[in-house]
């Protein structure tokens, strides 16, 4: 799971200090402490060193309010580590695994092998990063690719999966996304670049070492980072990309940024050339309060110049921030904190001219409005059993009516637009209405359900997704798993004669659209509770460790059946799956129904409920 960790140790009154304190404990996979391991601890890309003590310990002090990498390694363990914004004093645990090796083969465009090739950064099991070659200085392993293009990455977590940045002084650099830990060797292709080189000055037009150069390729998917790297002594740089459009921005704690330069490198260029030059940097203090008038920490803000973000803090224990920007005008946005908006707008404009600091009122905070309401029939008899879902929020919210027909919904995040669509269908009977909610002028809302026909259309699955055609009505091929939560063992055998609501999943996937189904289904598992003839089971990936997946149930506070894919992938295989998430619906007699069931799932599990 790709984590930003909050470090935050409380959110009320904090004493006023200019750095922090973090302390943890090196441990095992059992929870014993791992004493003498090598802990870094990295900051706008400055490492430091130090040695946890006999009972696993270790402390960096003088920590700025800045995200950081925190890692650990000991021989014979895998690494470990946590992405953290420490924002107070702060205590945290990093777990160090059993090892395995990632074998790759680096070669050309022309499967010739490259020499020279290392690991630039990593992201262990989407859970944490490793800056590779900002540890390497202080000891951190970091071996080449051989003659033969062979490069082994040791100490990775048995069962894991990495991404990974691979670079080249004559190559562009290249992201791998996701490779499983261990198995057969991977082939990695490394592809010719452009060279673009500059010098990164102050005002002064002095060079400025240790500056943070990102080279940013815009697209369809957004601002991409295609290449970053730091300045030499003398404020120069260097780096590699393959040819393309670009916009190139700088970073250094002790400056403002520039706005981005765009650049072109054409494929016929041998190099391209481009100067920045750090700003004056003038400071904007502030604090955020809460509906109490108590400070509140770790709150985003971001400072837009022109539209371009020039930085982005958080605001420490004690709810104040920092933010070290150019001169001129700007806009500082406030994203509140979840359950949270803020009292005035979020933008606040800012001009800043011959004042060195600009020093701004409070930032109120209010709760988010809740959704409520009261859903009744046609004869405005109160409905149990209703499900009510939002249909243009992110992320998705779920609801039950309870006896009295009453629901209520608290708005985790501050909403795109000040109205919003949601959704209400009764559990058991073809009754269902939409309707909207005002957030600014938030009321209990009166839903009358109306009847309606199922959709039952057989539909094409969109790309990307997995095709189980030639499944659909077919006897559903059997699930097989070696380890079951919430349930003793299952099988689709022993479920005949109920409607199987089947999830296929993996608990790494933390795109919005697998948290989704994994709520809807949470919402739908409390919604049938007590009613005969459904049942909702789910197969994790079989990937994962069992601890692993266990912490996922936790997290996600998953109350049905899960078992973990026999190995290797047995049932992911027999239907077919490589995306995740699926969700397959089985009837009564055990076939395969559906499989394309987006924003129709509580009509269709109704429809085969109602079936002899």
């Amino acid at each position: 799971m790709n984590a930003l960790l909050l470090l935050i140790s409380h959110f009320l009154t904090a004493p006023a200090v200019t750095g922090f304190t973090i302390t943890g404990t090196v441990v095992d996979a059992s929870g014993q402490s791992i004493p003498e391991a090598s802990v870094w601890f990295s900051q706008d890309r400055r490492a430091r060193k130090t040695s946890a003590d006999a009972g696993g310990r270790f402390r960096f002090e003088d920590v700025a309010a800045v995200r950081a990498e925190i890692v650990a390694m000991k021989d014979g363990y895998a690494v470990g580590g946590l992405d953290a914004y420490p924002v107070g004093p702060s205590d945290v645990k990093i777990v160090l695994g059993t090892p395995d090796v990632l074998h790759l083969r680096v070669i050309d465009a022309t499967h010739q092998p490259v020499a020279g090739a290392r690991i630039k950064s990593m992201t262990v099991n989407d859970a944490f990063h490793v800056s590779v070659i900002d540890l390497v200085e202080s000891g951190f392993s970091s071996d080449r690719s051989e003659d033969n293009g062979k490069l082994e990455v040791v100490a990775l977590p048995r069962g894991g999966h990495v991404g990974f940045v691979l670079s080249h002084p004559n190559y562009a650099e290249t992201e791998i996304p996701y490779l499983p830990v261990g198995g057969k060797e991977q082939s990695i292709v490394l592809y010719p670049g452009v060279v673009l080189r500059g010098r990164i000055t102050n005002p002064a037009n002095e060079g400025v070492a240790q500056a943070r150069v990102s080279v940013y390729q815009l697209g369809a998917a957004g601002q991409k980072e295609r290449a970053e790297v730091l300045t030499d002594h003398e404020g120069f740089y260097r780096a590699v990309v393959r040819p393309g459009e670009f916009h190139v921005a700088v970073r250094h704690p002790k400056f403002a940024p520039p706005l981005p330069k765009p650049v072109v490198l054409a494929p016929e260029t041998e190099e391209g050339n481009l100067d920045l030059t750090l700003l004056t940097p003038h400071l904007i203090l502030g604090s955020v309060i809460g509906p109490d008038g108590k400070p509140v920490g770790a709150v985003r803000l971001m400072y837009l110049v022109e539209g371009n973000v020039c930085e982005t803090v958080l605001t420490r224990v004690d709810g104040r921030f920092r933010i070290c920007v150019p001169a001129g005008k700007g806009i500082l946005r406030v994203i509140p904190p979840d359950g949270f908006v803020t009292e005035k707008l979020p933008d606040i404009e800012v001009t800043l001219d011959k004042e060195e600091t600009a020093t701004l009122s409070p930032v109120q905070l209010k709760l988010l409005p809740e959704v409520s309401g009261k859903v009744v029939n046609s004869e405005k008899e109160p409905q149990a059993r209703v499900l009510i879902s939002s249909v243009d929020y992110e992320p998705a919210v779920w609801a039950i009516t309870d006896d009295s027909g009453e629901f209520r919904v608290r708005l985790p995040r501050v909403p795109r637009t000040s109205e919003l669509s949601f959704h209400a269908e009764h559990a058991l009977r073809f009754l269902r209405k939409d309707f909207m909610f005002d957030v600014n002028h938030a009321k209990p809302v009166s839903v009358t359900l109306q009847p309606f026909e199922p959709d039952l259309a057989t539909r094409p699955p969109q790309e990307p997704a997995n095709d189980l055609a030639e499944l659909v009505n077919q006897p559903a091929p059997e699930i097989a798993c070696d380890t079951w939560w919430n349930s003793e063992p299952l099988t689709l055998a022993a479920l005949r004669g109920k409607v199987i609501v089947l999830a296929m999943w993996g608990g790494f996937d933390t795109r919005s659209e697998g948290r989704d189904r994994l709520e809807e289904l949470r919402a739908l598992f409390e919604l049938y509770r007590g009613v005969e003839g459904v049942a909702f089971l789910s197969v994790h990936d079989g990937g994962k460790d069992p601890a692993e997946i266990a912490q996922y149930l936790k997290d996600y506070r998953l109350g049905f059946p899960v078992g973990r894919d026999q190995e290797p992938f047995v049932t992911f295989q027999r239907y077919r799956i490589t995306y995740i998430p699926q969700i397959i619906l089985i009837d009564k007699k055990g076939a395969l129904r559906f499989y394309d069931v987006g924003g129709r799932l509580l009509e269709l599990i109704k429809s085969l409920r109602r079936e002899q």
